[in-house]
């Protein structure tokens, strides 16, 4: 399904993938969609062809969003060290940017959606393989690239879903820049000691 170009499709894919971010797929009613959206739930139908397909749309959504960063990430990066850091700190800005595709890719992990299985299939796996692809042979012969990829996809979602629980019972977030600055050392020294020794920073 293509963006929806009318105003009433536009408010109604804002509206669930906020819901579907914080509710889930599962748990959010079609009607509470069109509430949030000021629009009668008819619209939903009329707009998507139902709640299953403006959930599509919404995952569709988010795709073209991380297809745009996939392809400036690669459009500046550089075949060294100093190449993957920068690469790390793309991703994780864009997500600290976008809390909500964070928490919708959390969902799905949790199982929502779940009859929906193709998501990850079509969408995640073929980006994380193609970053995998362009960094492979900076790393050790010994690391596995993509999972540690993928490692970071859930490392990074993790931390702007839900932030860092501290000793007092709280718990950091990504309005906290000290928080966001102590996460962001982490990638990079996680990554460091993964580089082959003739890649330089």
């Amino acid at each position: 399904m293509t963006e929806p170009t009318s105003e009433a499709g536009q408010r109604l894919l804002s509206a669930a993938l906020g819901l579907f971010a914080e509710l889930g797929y599962d748990q959010t009613p079609g009607q509470l969609v069109a509430d949030v959206a000021g629009l009668p739930v008819a619209s939903i139908r009329t707009e998507f062809g139902g709640k299953r397909e403006l959930y599509l749309a919404v995952i569709k959504h988010v795709h073209e969003e991380e297809q745009a960063l996939l392809d400036r990430m690669t459009a500046t990066y550089t075949h060294d060290a100093a190449g993957i850091h920068r690469l790390i700190d793309q991703y994780f800005d864009h997500f600290v940017d976008h809390p909500r595709e964070a928490a919708l890719w959390m969902q799905r992990r949790m199982h929502d959606a779940a009859d929906l299985r193709d998501i990850e299939r079509l969408y995640s796996s073929p980006q994380i393989h193609a970053v995998s692809q362009l960094t492979a042979d900076l790393v050790r012969p010994d690391i596995d690239m993509e999972l540690v990829i993928w490692g970071i996809v859930w490392s990074v979602q993790t931390f702007v879903y839900g932030g860092i629980p501290d000793l007092d019972g709280g718990r950091s977030s990504t309005s906290d820049r000290r928080a966001v600055a102590r996460f962001r050392r982490h990638l990079h020294t996680s990554i460091g000691p993964l580089l082959r020794d003739d890649t330089h920073a």
